[in-house]
């Protein structure tokens, strides 16, 4: 889904649900089924955008490699800048992106996102295959 921010409507919170199945991280069961929230405002020469993103994901432990549920859930504001040079100014402040035509993908910022803040393994180690941690903790000895 493609935001063009010059005529979306700005200070409205926006709900979308959306399924992604390119971009995804590896370790995540596709397709990952996220609830989106955003509000759009227009700044002196930027626009800020609000993202509330949500879902359960399937995880696949890179530790032990089996599957968990995982709930994702992150809220984010970025600056969208026509320029890096904004975009340097902003980044103290915000997560920055350059779209010098102000229009985004949706789909390709929040499967971004799913690469930054999802774990690629189980929270706790203790909740990792008992039989796949044994075998770790005995190569590690060697």
């Amino acid at each position: 889904m493609l935001v063009r921010l010059r005529s979306a409507p700005l200070q409205t919170l926006q709900h979308i649900e959306l399924e992604l199945t390119e971009r995804i991280p590896s370790y995540i069961d596709s397709p990952v089924n996220v609830q989106c929230d955003y509000r759009i405002e227009q700044r002196d020469d930027y626009y800020l955008m609000s993202l509330a993103v949500s879902g359960h994901l399937t995880v696949v432990c890179q530790r032990c490699l089996h599957s968990f549920p995982y709930h994702y859930s992150n809220h984010t504001d970025i600056a969208i800048c026509a320029s890096e040079e904004k975009a340097e100014k902003l980044m103290t402040d915000y997560d920055c992106i350059v779209a010098p035509n102000y229009t985004i993908s949706l789909q390709d910022l929040i499967a971004d996102e799913l690469y930054l803040y999802t774990p690629e393994n189980h929270p706790e180690k203790d909740t990792c295959d008992p039989g796949t941690t044994a075998y770790i903790r005995i190569d590690n000895a060697i």
